[in-house]
């Protein structure tokens, strides 16, 4: 009964589900995003981008982006490439997260921010650009007259941005007034310091050690003001660009998917260094590499690309969580991955039902002892011993 049963259930969701081919940006055997033909499941080619999993919409709206509208390369990108990591979750741990939970609305482009009590936080507030972040469902603090909503991905649009570099800055210091004319006084102090010592020992004054000593002064004293004036300009040729096209980079729809599949484990109220580190390790697992960003032009420009090749040592730094997207947390768990191999996942996953949800969601002093509980209950002693090495290696 039960066979017949799920033949029923396979055959429902058949019937009631299209394949229809889009194009999408996918990464190609050199790990360059080009674009791709794909096919994605989609409960009716009419209703658009939509199935029993995700909804995918333009900012706002509360209908799916069709196939024909302007939008169909990003919303195809967005629908293959979380279907992607929902099949990894899915298949490889005992994760339903949608076993209690509605259907995912995805909005592209969207560009108001999140507010808990409003869902859609008013323009006038601002607007967000080159982010992407998972949205928890509506809780107490939800207005009343506000509809509720249930767990979501916003992508925000990439905007151009430009920084001020750390020679731009300095140089702009050094040029200042008070700095230029600080120089120049102390320049001039030292060679007519110099030429009174030079007279004391019994330097004759006449026409050619007057010229000499007024040249020296001169020049002296012009190098010292010229130099900053010239460092400044020069640093306005290397100013920094920033950009994150973050929809269509297949990474970041599956880091913040990682979110969604790992909320019952890690709250994703806020950002923390286990949930940010976990989230950008299960999305280089998805893409099959080791690095987070790399490769990802022309839709990302001046951000830190993450790669996991090398562990680094561990400073305190890392577990604020300011810097919740550092390097460290990456590294640390490919590092554990290669030391003990392909069940290093299986543990990874276990082991946030060990974390201390009262303490912050740290590295060094609650993902470490839940990782070593972890392999402690479902590894053998070897594990236990490969961890150590780790680590000691990282310097916890």
């Amino acid at each position: 009964m039960k066979i017949v049963i799920c033949i029923l259930l396979l055959f429902s969701s058949l019937l009631f589900s299209e394949e229809v081919g889009c194009i999408a940006y996918t990464r190609n055997s050199k790990d360059k995003l080009r674009k791709t033909a794909v096919s994605v499941n989609v409960l009716n080619k009419e209703n658009g981008f939509e199935s029993k999993f995700f909804s995918i919409r333009n900012k706002t709206e509360d209908k799916a982006i069709k196939f024909e509208s302007s939008m169909s390369l990003r919303a195809c990108t967005a629908f293959y490439h979380l279907e992607q990591a929902r099949r990894f979750f899915s298949n490889n741990f005992s994760l339903n997260p949608f076993k209690e939970k509605k259907q995912i609305v995805i909005r592209l482009e969207m560009d108001q921010a999140f507010d808990d009590s409003v869902h859609f936080l008013p323009e006038k507030f601002g607007k967000v650009y080159n982010n992407a972040i998972t949205i928890p469902p509506s809780a107490k603090m939800k207005l009343d007259e506000v509809n509720p909503w249930g767990y979501e991905i916003w992508f925000a649009p990439k905007k151009e941005i430009k920084l001020k570099s750390s020679f731009e800055e300095s140089s702009g210091v050094l040029a200042s007034k008070s700095v230029v004319g600080n120089l120049v006084f102390s320049v001039a102090e030292k060679e007519l310091t110099i030429m009174m010592q030079d007279f004391a020992r019994g330097q004759v004054w006449n026409q050619f050690t007057r010229e000499y000593y007024f040249q020296s002064l001169l020049f002296s004293v012009g190098v010292t003001a010229l130099v900053p004036n010239l460092m400044n300009w020069s640093s306005k040729l290397v100013k920094k660009k920033i950009f994150l096209d973050s929809g269509l980079i297949p990474e970041v729809i599956y880091h913040e998917y990682a979110h969604f599949a790992l909320s019952d484990l890690i709250n994703i109220g806020h950002s923390s260094p286990v949930g940010e580190s976990v989230a950008n390790y299960f999305a280089s697992k998805i893409s099959g590499r080791n690095n987070i960003l790399k490769n990802s032009k022309p839709f990302m420009k001046g951000l830190v690309k993450i790669d996991g090749k090398k562990l680094k040592k561990y400073k305190y730094i890392y577990d604020n969580s300011k810097y919740a997207q550092a390097d460290f947390g990456f590294k640390f768990l490919h590092a554990l991955n290669r030391e003990l191999g392909q069940n290093f996942d299986t543990l990874l996953i276990k082991s946030l039902e060990y974390l201390d949800k009262r303490k912050p969601l740290v590295i060094k002093n609650n993902l470490v002892p839940a990782l070593q509980q972890s392999i402690s209950d479902h590894s053998h002693g070897l594990n236990h011993f490969k961890y150590l090495n780790v680590l000691q290696e990282a310097g916890i």
